[in-house]
């Protein structure tokens, strides 16, 4: 919409349609991780932290979610054993910088994160139809991948329930095409 010429023609030039163009004027903006603790209740398990994670702008859906949990969580009369670290990710879009960030400069010390809790996407499955239907399929990645413990007791749990969910391990499979665990950017 600056000066000079578009299709042939001066810009601003009446009764002969619009000419014109897009300017991008790219800035940096300061942006930053959302980071929350909910103490754990047992003192010996106080220093070990079960992260949530969300990406910040781009999935409201996981970042709602991970919210309603901390609201829970919090609200609820029986605390956790271990403490629970709610990370909201910012600018992963642009190439994970926010779970970058926070791997690179975490705020209690990374080996004491003894899981990690992808809240990406929640509410939304690859099939319009699974066993169960949506509302009681749970797709799981990773679950086994560095070790068995957080797979075993997600399964325990599930069976305990009076209605248990379907879980749907199909992503997480090594030789799925997505390869979504290790595209993972949490």
């Amino acid at each position: 919409l600056a000066g000079g010429r578009r299709d042939g023609r001066p810009t601003g030039t009446l009764r002969q349609g619009m000419a014109g163009g897009h300017i991008y004027d790219e800035q940096p903006a300061p942006a930053g991780n959302i980071v929350a603790v909910l103490p754990g209740r047992e003192a010996a398990l106080r220093g070990q932290f079960v992260a949530i994670g969300a990406r910040l702008a781009s999935n409201a859906v996981g970042a709602a979610t991970m919210l309603e949990l901390a609201e829970a969580f919090a609200k609820g009369k029986s605390k956790p054993r271990r403490s629970i670290l709610f990370v909201l990710h910012a600018g992963d879009e642009q190439g994970v910088l926010g779970s970058r960030y926070f791997t690179d400069n975490s705020t209690v010390p990374r080996d004491s994160i003894v899981a990690q809790i992808n809240m990406d996407m929640p509410g939304r499955g690859a099939s319009p139809h699974p066993p169960g239907g949506v509302e009681r399929s749970i797709q799981l990645v990773g679950a086994r991948r560095l070790s068995t413990e957080l797979g075993d007791l997600a399964e325990s749990v599930n069976r305990g329930l009076s209605m248990p969910f379907t879980l749907d391990y199909a992503y997480d499979a090594s030789a799925h095409p997505a390869n979504v665990y290790c595209r993972s950017d949490q």
